[in-house]
């Protein structure tokens, strides 16, 4: 039940004082820095963007819709231009910190955004949180996912149907229309899928070291 974020499908790992510079990732989650370099404007981005995406889920969650709203074939000059004239849409019943917060994660202007885990705990309305107990799993989870089965939703297939839009494509799309061939699909991976446990892991590579480092001591004496 304690949630971890990961981005495994495009992840990168960029060096000090480097920056992306591809069109990559889902475009309604998209920093506008990214539509700004695929245009020219900015010769790359860096790990900002990513906050300003982990905002746009924190909006979905909240008000069941993304903050900009706009037809698939619009530009990415277009979408550059609601997002940085359009005002986000933000319930006055909502708490004023809240409010703060979500603004503040979406921000247009890069260094006004929360791009920093400092600046994220140290917001007033994250004041309340004890991210120590979250880090040590100390905190309550509010819903714990059944440990016996995959708990996602089959996403490779629509993805597939939505940008794969060759005949061979097309073909294995009708192939797989029907929700029992994908559930069956989905119940093929559940069988191969490892799951990871990262404080086995780590205390395996803790013994392996006590191990090596024990090894060379008796080999010295």
């Amino acid at each position: 039940g304690h949630a971890h974020l990961t981005d495994f499908n495009l992840a990168i790992r960029l060096a000090p004082n480097t920056y992306a510079t591809s069109f990559s990732g889902t475009r309604p989650y998209m920093a506008p820095e990214i539509l700004l370099c695929s245009l020219g404007y900015l010769t790359g981005y860096d790990h900002r963007v990513d906050w300003y995406s982990l905002g746009v889920c924190f909006y979905e969650m909240l008000m069941g819709r993304r903050p900009f709203e706009y037809a698939v074939h619009s530009s990415s000059q277009q979408v550059l231009c609601l997002m940085s004239k359009s005002l986000i849409a933000l319930p006055s019943q909502w708490p004023s910190d809240l409010i703060s917060f979500i603004s503040c994660m979406l921000r247009y202007e890069v260094g006004s955004r929360i791009a920093s885990f400092t600046a994220f705990s140290q917001h007033r309305y994250m004041e309340r949180i004890n991210m120590n107990d979250v880090f040590a799993r100390k905190t309550a989870p509010v819903f714990i996912p059944r440990s016996g089965t995959l708990n996602c939703d089959p996403t490779y297939e629509l993805e597939m149907g939505i940008f794969d839009t060759s005949s061979t494509g097309r073909q294995r799309c009708r192939l797989l229309n029907s929700r029992e061939e994908i559930e069956q699909k989905v119940n093929e991976f559940t069988q191969a899928f490892v799951s990871y446990n990262r404080e086995y892991q780590c205390q395996m590579n803790a013994e392996v070291t006590n191990r090596v480092i024990q090894a060379a001591r008796d080999f010295l004496n």
